[in-house]
């Protein structure tokens, strides 16, 4: 008899979302490999740790040395020819690409050594880490926080819809603030409200090095600064908010809709037909004596009807434009190639 009858379900559901996981990646990968008449491709198990009696998945996929099925294949061939001879030359120095299929698995990545400051892009773990925290406290998104903080007024927050000083917000109406208007307000007040240890535990529950790991207190804007992920690994907090393996389904469908609604609309969406949603996350980082070097990062799943994939497009050059106009033409490029394969 279970020591605690009210959790036994829960922990049983828990456990059997965690096994069709498992069990729908193996499948698919069988699945495809005998289409294609080879032996499956091996594949990695991430897990969350801090567990003694049970192994939750989070997610699985292929090993990242082996080289994909013959379906894939010309989609990546296709894509570095694009970017090696028809990108254009002053639009960027760097262009670094992450797709994943997300029904089945398979994946490529073009330059997924190069890292990036990630810039804004740690917005969606910290959303993800004050959602995970919400799980435990649910009133903790009607909680009320007071915008009266002078010093942080005074930062620079070129948003389109601002914050109102003086104004009493939920934690909820934050997150939106913050997703969707890229709001660097929003985010220093949730850095008040958020847990620290639970925002470090996201970091090392995907196993991805952690900017927060010598912060004792607030402000984790600050503490992120100098942090830097590669395209391939900074996918992975898309990909468990897309299996809705990390945090509950309602939870994880409530930050993908929000980062439906991101307003920044050129990068990502500008390769892509009006009427497909993309839910996606932007950031962008400037370094040198004169700001002259500049960083510009698009990353989310478009919803190509029936084959959903993520594409994570991070860019290094001297003109924001010129490297907004470079993903959206990667964008475009993988769209096409996309449309393609599956139109009929």
């Amino acid at each position: 008899m279970s020591d605690d009858p009210e959790r036994s379900p829960a922990l049983r559901t828990y456990l059997a979302a965690a096994g069709l996981l498992l069990v729908g990646c193996v499948i698919g990968f069988i699945v495809r490999d005998r289409m294609n008449g080879k032996q499956k491709h091996p594949y990695t198990a991430l897990r969350e740790p801090g567990w003694e009696y049970v192994n939750p998945l989070l997610d699985c996929e292929q090993a990242r040395n082996i080289l994909q099925d013959d379906e894939l294949r010309p989609i990546e061939q296709s894509i570095e020819d694009f970017i090696k001879h028809r990108l254009n030359r002053s639009w960027a120095r760097e262009v670094t690409v992450y797709y994943r299929e997300l029904n089945d698995g398979p994946w490529f990545a073009i330059g997924n050594t190069e890292k990036f400051r990630p810039a804004s892009l740690l917005k969606v773990p910290l959303m993800i880490s004050v959602l995970k925290q919400a799980e435990t406290d649910p009133a903790l998104l009607r909680k009320k926080v007071r915008f009266d903080d002078r010093e942080i007024a005074a930062l620079p927050n070129p948003v389109t819809k601002a914050l109102q000083f003086g104004r009493t917000y939920t934690v909820e109406e934050l997150l939106e603030q913050m997703i969707v208007y890229s709001d660097n307000i929003a985010t220093y007040l949730l850095d008040n409200v958020v847990d620290l240890d639970i925002l470090r535990q996201t970091y090392r529950d995907l196993g991805l090095p952690n900017p927060y790991s010598r912060l004792s207190s607030p402000p984790v804007v600050v503490a992120a600064s100098d942090y830097m992920i590669s395209a391939y690994d900074y996918a992975a907090f898309f990909r468990i908010l897309y299996n809705a393996s990390y945090l509950s389904k309602q939870m994880s469908d409530k930050a993908l809709r929000l980062l439906t609604k991101t307003d920044f609309k050129t990068g990502l969406i500008a390769g892509v037909p009006p009427h497909i949603k993309v839910a996606h996350k932007w950031g962008t980082h400037l370094s040198g004596p004169n700001n002259e070097t500049k960083q510009l990062h698009d990353c989310g799943i478009v919803y190509y009807p029936e084959h959903p994939y993520l594409l994570c497009i991070m860019t290094s050059g001297s003109s924001l434009e010129y490297l907004d106009d470079a993903i959206g033409a990667v964008s475009r490029a993988v769209y096409e190639n996309i449309d393609k394969q599956h139109h009929r």
